[in-house]
């Protein structure tokens, strides 16, 4: 994959001159035309070349807004499934054994983090009932398909998971149930409890931090000095309709999944992090010939989805965007198949199945690569707002192109 990735960062682009025009629409891979104000048809396929009927000017990036606040709140309690002993007394042996070798959280530690047994904690301003477990008694879920049913049914938009995992990060399946008798399948993944003992630079599938300790217990009683971390995530979930039951993934090989606690709660809306909407010029991206842009991020989340501007794309053309970070290296690609041929110039949307995690600050890569066909994605040549003069940029030392794009992120929860 490392590689693939560095082929996509330094592969060369061809330049053709296109006139300068910009359109927002909605994204999709089958745009109307009819829903643009004006004809974009390009000079060289209406033969009026020049024509400035077929440009429009150039529009500034929307403002973008403060992350809005969590709202609602329904914990789900798990510990009547509980099914493993966690956490351990500091200095007694034996009784705790989160990962089948006798290490486990520190009650203590737990404890100077705001963790007591029977309360309410929050994290990434989630609300969850921490088990009401003394240290050596069970008070977490080896997830292994169990049906977890709430008291009451809750509604919202997110379920929110407090957990992590043991022996490596681990991913399964599972699903919701809603009051109607629907079932909505989801993949919840939960990186490890040391992160590989320090190994990685940072949580996997896009997890949040809920505690960081110094330590883990020992089997005999002792402490390993290793960093060990509990984490939050959350599942996007079918609003309006009741949760009734939810029946936990079903993990295969050696990580396991340990939840702590449930919430169902509602989500701040996923916000448009930053865009470059000042184009003035196309790339022709085909079979062969790529496009590179790197992008500083605003806002620390899940990179959910990229908008990019093509025009002309020609009819069953597929182009891949792979989205990827460099220290630790994290990609993941989504897919946009044109269904016909257009005359008129559109933003196409790519949603990612596994979104990155990142962060204010980072710079991140977008490689574009087309798969099959040809579909021309309008760049810029050193017009104002563009933020590399001149139509390229370096990152990490790799010289790269500039093209218009949106991101959208998908912020953690805030209290």
């Amino acid at each position: 994959m490392k590689w693939l990735i560095t082929s996509l960062i330094l592969a060369f682009v061809s330049l053709t001159t296109m006139p300068a025009v910009v359109q927002r629409a909605t994204g999709g891979e089958s745009p109307d035309p009819s829903a643009y104000a004006a004809p974009l048809a390009p000079p060289w396929m209406s033969g009026q070349a020049g024509d400035t009927a077929y440009r429009s000017p150039s529009v500034a990036a929307p403002a973008l807004g403060p992350i809005p606040p969590a709202v609602g709140n329904a914990s789900i309690g798990v510990q009547a499934d509980a099914n493993n002993v966690g956490i351990g007394a500091d200095g007694v042996a034996g009784v705790g054994d989160f990962d089948m070798l006798g290490n486990s959280y520190s009650a203590d530690s737990l404890q100077a983090h705001g963790m007591t047994a029977g309360q309410a904690i929050t994290a990434g301003g989630v609300t969850f009932d921490w088990p009401n477990a003394a240290p050596g008694q069970p008070d977490n879920v080896v997830a292994q398909g169990q049906v977890i049913t709430p008291t009451t049914p809750v509604s919202g938009t997110l379920l929110s998971v407090l957990g992590a995992a043991d022996h490596g990060s681990t991913q399964g399946t599972g699903s919701v149930m809603y009051s109607d008798g629907t079932t909505q399948s989801f993949t919840l993944g939960l990186s490890d409890w040391t992160l590989d003992g320090g190994g990685a630079a940072r949580p996997s599938y896009g997890n949040g931090i809920a505690a960081s300790l110094p330590y883990r217990n020992t089997g005999q009683g002792g402490r390993e000095t290793v960093q060990t971390y509990l984490f939050y995530a959350a599942i996007p979930l079918r609003g309006g309709q009741p949760i009734t039951q939810v029946t936990l993934p079903v993990t295969t090989g050696p990580g396991r999944l340990h939840l702590f606690a449930l919430a169902v709660t509602a989500q701040p809306p996923e916000q448009l992090d930053q865009a470059q909407l000042v184009v003035a010029g196309g790339l022709s991206v085909r079979v062969g010939a790529h496009a590179a842009q790197t992008v500083t991020v605003g806002v620390s989340g899940a990179l959910t989805r990229v908008a990019l501007p093509f025009c002309t794309p020609i009819k069953d053309s597929v182009v891949d965007l792979t989205v990827l970070t460099e220290m630790p290296l994290q990609s993941s690609t989504a897919s946009v198949t044109f269904a016909h041929s257009y005359s008129d110039c559109a933003w196409y949307t790519f949603t990612f199945a596994q979104p990155i995690a990142v962060s204010a600050g980072e710079v991140v890569i977008l490689a574009v690569e087309p798969r099959r066909g040809e579909a021309p994605l309008w760049g810029t040549s050193g017009g104002p707002g563009d933020p590399y003069p001149g139509g390229n940029g370096v990152w990490f030392g790799r010289t790269v192109n500039d093209f218009g794009f949106q991101t959208y992120v998908q912020p953690p929860l805030t209290g």
